[in-house]
């Protein structure tokens, strides 16, 4: 009885979690709402998971839960693979642009007659626009 109590208050936060987010897809927070209904309907009905996995093929409830936390961890990992291979394709297309505006930066700088001092140090950076000269000829 302590452990139904202690996974239904886990499973409210987790619900009132998913609702304070913002989702720009609806139907993630409809299947999230439903994941978590299912898990506290198996938690106060632990025997109806033995009832269902028959139905469904599987020997035992806990074999049923197993085989589909399995399935959901697996679509998770290639949602956060896809996101992560997103987030990369970003980086390096902010980074593009960010090189080609420090190097247009760079051409108007030097045709205004300024030179930089160890540019070729900068790693960490675009130039130090501090470190200027202007050109004495």
């Amino acid at each position: 009885m302590v452990m139904q109590i202690f996974l239904t208050l886990a499973l409210i936060l987790i619900l009132i979690y998913c609702l304070m987010q913002k989702y720009k897809i609806l139907i993630l927070l409809l299947f999230q709402m439903i994941i978590i209904f299912m898990g506290l309907y198996f938690v106060w009905f632990p025997s109806e998971t033995t009832t269902i996995a028959h139905l469904v093929g599987v020997g035992r409830g806990s074999d049923l839960i197993t085989y589909i936390w399995i399935v959901i961890s697996l679509l998770l990992l290639l949602s956060l693979q896809y996101k992560i291979l997103y987030l990369q394709r970003q980086l390096f297309f902010f980074a593009q642009k960010f090189a080609l505006n420090d190097s247009r930066l760079y051409k108007q700088f030097k045709a205004k007659g300024f030179v930089f001092r160890d540019l070729h140090k900068t790693i960490d950076g675009p130039p130090d626009l501090n470190n200027l000269d202007e050109k004495t000829e």
